[in-house]
């Protein structure tokens, strides 16, 4: 192996996957982030303020979502994988789980089942809707971006 192989290979035992969702690497001196998919976990009402703004006039979409819900964990591996599509590459991808640290985003968004689906344009919401629906998500998301 190269010398370049054997230190990306010190590198990646390094890597520290975090919520599941990105991947976060280090060496000395410098951080490194490389996402293994582009869904960001949202976990306060600032944060997601934030992601909002930072988007500017891209399309946001939001998985309001929940641990215990069944549909919730159907849809989750397409949501994924939507956000790590070629097609979507230009759509910022959010999750928001109602029951940890955002609960104060979804009740500010009133949310009250889930799965639930919000679409933002500079920072407005331009479309929603509440369910497990593949066809429905990727309907929205060409629809809207």
């Amino acid at each position: 192996m190269a010398a370049g192989g054997v230190e990306a290979a010190a590198v990646r035992a390094r890597c520290v996957k975090t919520l599941g969702r990105s991947v976060a690497c280090c060496s000395p001196g410098r951080r490194v982030h490389s996402t293994a998919t582009m869904v960001t976990e949202v976990e306060s009402m600032d944060q997601f303020k934030k992601e909002l703004k930072d988007a500017g006039d891209k399309l946001v979409v939001v998985d309001f979502t929940a641990s215990w819900c069944g549909p919730c964990k159907m849809i989750s591996p397409y949501y994924k994988q939507l956000s790590e599509s070629a097609e979507f590459s230009d759509v910022v991808f959010l999750l928001v789980d109602v029951d940890e640290a955002a609960r104060d985003v979804a009740q500010s968004c009133g949310i009250s089942a889930m799965p639930t689906f919000q679409f933002y344009k500079n920072g407005n919401m331009v479309d929603h809707f509440t369910g497990a629906s593949q066809d429905k998500l990727l309907q929205f998301l060409r629809r809207l971006k």
